[in-house]
């Protein structure tokens, strides 16, 4: 059972397309993650997004949220050269108390034209920065294109507009996404 808030939907007189504002804290768990994407998917096609974008939306919102659990609240990091280390670290963090009690943050503002995705996580280590080690160039190594992690940023990068801020509480992202118009 995930821990999500109801959310709220209000509507908008605009061609009958209605307006979504979804606020929800998640439980540092990546079980948490789909329902809550699945839900801002839902919205987006109530806002009249089309079904393409809708699509293009899903993995990158996906990763975002992903990377803010694994990197920021739980504090996983890659070790070089050593590959069974995130798993080992993830067992750690899921049996910790104190980082189960972290929550991500997150309130998206949907409408039929704008999309703005603001998440926030309790981890107090930049992770944003650690995903963004990852550059397209190492996506062009062959070893790289097929491994477990290391794209997230550049798959978000590559549908929303990204501001990333980072501090000692923890790292705040805002994605947003204007729905391209046929007179510009």
């Amino acid at each position: 059972m995930t821990e999500l808030e109801p959310g709220v939907i209000s509507a908008s007189p605009e061609m009958g397309q209605k307006n979504h504002k979804i606020i929800r804290d998640i439980a540092t768990k990546l079980d948490a993650i789909i329902p809550l994407v699945d839900e801002i998917m839902l919205a987006m096609k109530d806002a009249g997004w089309s079904a393409q974008d809708i699509e293009n939306a899903e993995t990158p919102l996906n990763e975002l949220l992903v990377n803010m659990v694994e990197y920021g609240n739980m504090g996983l990091r890659k070790i070089k050269g050593k590959k069974d280390t995130f798993a080992e670290q993830r067992a750690k963090a899921e049996a910790d108390p104190e980082i189960q009690k972290r929550k991500v943050h997150l309130l998206a503002n949907i409408s039929p034209n704008t999309i703005r995705i603001t998440a926030q996580d309790e981890g107090g280590q930049a992770a944003i920065e650690e995903m963004k080690k990852f550059q397209l160039k190492d996506l062009e190594l062959s070893e790289n294109l097929l491994a477990d992690s290391g794209r997230g940023y550049n798959i978000i990068e590559n549908f929303f507009q990204i501001n990333i801020e980072s501090n000692s509480q923890g790292n705040k992202v805002t994605l947003t996404k204007n729905k391209l118009t046929s007179n510009g």
